[in-house]
């Protein structure tokens, strides 16, 4: 059986290979992009199962790589995370199944990801 694939974007990279290592350790195959350039190259290279964005990226706006991730027929579930409340933004709304505020914990966001996406 194939593992489902993750693609973290997050420049944050000791939360993102945190959440990588929990995610491998529940079964998936995760990759992470520090920047909205890699994370555009390691979507055409690795067609992820679910992509989890943060909202803040140093160098292009996070509504615009969900949007860029929406184009098309085959896009895969996305679920923004972060550490700020974006609520009233429709913009990162409309074209994300969730939105995870950042904790400690990585429970909530294993969670949505196990339900957005199973691996078993």
């Amino acid at each position: 059986m194939l593992k489902k694939r993750v693609l973290i974007i997050s420049q944050e990279n000791y939360i993102g290979e945190l959440l990588r290592a929990e995610l491998m350790e529940e079964g998936y195959e995760a990759t992470l992009a520090d920047s909205g350039e890699k994370a555009f190259i390691k979507y055409k290279q690795e067609f992820p199962d679910l992509v989890l964005v943060d909202t803040v990226l140093s160098d292009i706006d996070s509504g615009e790589v969900l949007r860029t991730f929406r184009e098309g027929n085959a896009s895969p579930p996305v679920v923004v995370w972060s550490a700020y409340d974006f609520n009233n933004d429709e913009n990162l709304w409309w074209v994300s199944e969730a939105y995870i505020m950042k904790t400690a914990s990585f429970f909530k966001i294993k969670k949505k990801i196990k339900e957005l996406c199973p691996c078993h």
